[in-house]
């Protein structure tokens, strides 16, 4: 089984409940969708700290197991880490020693 993030679940989601955006934000309880927006966008970019009630709504909102949104958001989360890791390896320059003493 391949395995997805929590952004590509959340869009095959709504496209297989055909919800568009602002009913998506609606199910996830927010009565002012530019805050949930806002909070969809966190996630999205990576911060998973302050989504965190966005996460915990998702289960819900898109009628799936808590256990597959944990998954995907587990997922996302190695993602990240690996770009963190490959961006890392090319910025690094390691630093030469010029004076040598024999």
């Amino acid at each position: 089984m391949i395995k997805i993030n929590i952004i590509e679940l959340i869009t095959k989601r709504c496209a297989e409940l055909g919800l568009n955006n602002r009913e998506f934000l609606h199910r996830l309880g927010y009565a002012n969708v530019s805050k949930a927006q806002r909070r969809l966008d966190s996630l999205y970019c990576g911060d998973l700290i302050s989504s965190r009630g966005v996460l915990e709504k998702l289960p819900v909102a898109l009628d799936l197991s808590a256990e597959a949104v944990e998954e995907a958001a587990e997922v996302f989360k190695q993602e990240l880490v690996a770009e963190a890791e490959q961006r890392m390896c090319v910025a690094f320059r390691p630093k030469v020693m010029h004076n040598y003493q024999s």
